[in-house]
């Protein structure tokens, strides 16, 4: 009676410590199953991570490229700035040679404009018409004569200005003769 109390007792604990390990499997067995959906999930976050980062690896390389090609871009008109700035530097030096050489030919013209002043071509007969218009005009001014027959009330300057040189025509390649006033 002894021993089936104790194998009775022992049965019960069994059965007891049974009904604890099942309830104890039970429970592991729907935290495992927690734990593969937890774990699902996480793969499931992670290869969205992974794809987002994939996305993000594509992104930062197009960047990358493309702010090599505006550096490249940068740097063709950095050359082409650089090019623009020398031609306006010699098209500047150029003006301001041309300026120069326009205003040394305006002074030499001016000159050559006084020296030929005091040319004129013409016949005998008109050289004459002018020195008597001055000697008109001159009536009051010292009498001064080259020739004193057909120059008589000219005015120093006057006849230097129109002193009458004569040209023989033949030595240019015409017949007859001019006179050249200076």
């Amino acid at each position: 009676a002894v021993v089936a109390e104790e194998v009775r007792n022992l049965a019960a604990r069994s059965s007891k410590a049974a009904k604890e390990t099942a309830a104890l499997i039970e429970n592991s067995v729907e935290k495992t199953r927690n734990g593969s959906a937890i774990a699902s999930e996480t793969a499931a976050k992670l290869h969205t991570f992974i794809d987002a980062i994939s996305r993000v690896t594509v992104l930062v390389e197009e960047i990358a490229s493309a702010s090599n090609e505006q550096a490249l871009g940068i740097s063709q008109v950095n050359q082409g700035l650089s090019q623009i700035d020398q031609v306006t530097q010699r098209n500047t030096a150029n003006a301001e040679q041309s300026a120069a050489a326009s205003e040394e030919l305006s002074g030499q013209a001016a000159g050559l404009q006084r020296l030929l002043a005091r040319f004129t071509l013409g016949t005998r007969e008109s050289s004459q018409v002018q020195q008597l218009a001055i000697t008109r005009q001159n009536n009051d001014q010292t009498e001064y004569s080259s020739k004193p027959d057909s120059n008589e009330g000219l005015d120093l300057k006057d006849m230097d200005r129109y002193r009458t040189i004569s040209l023989d025509d033949r030595e240019f390649g015409k017949d007859g003769q001019r006179e050249t006033e200076i």
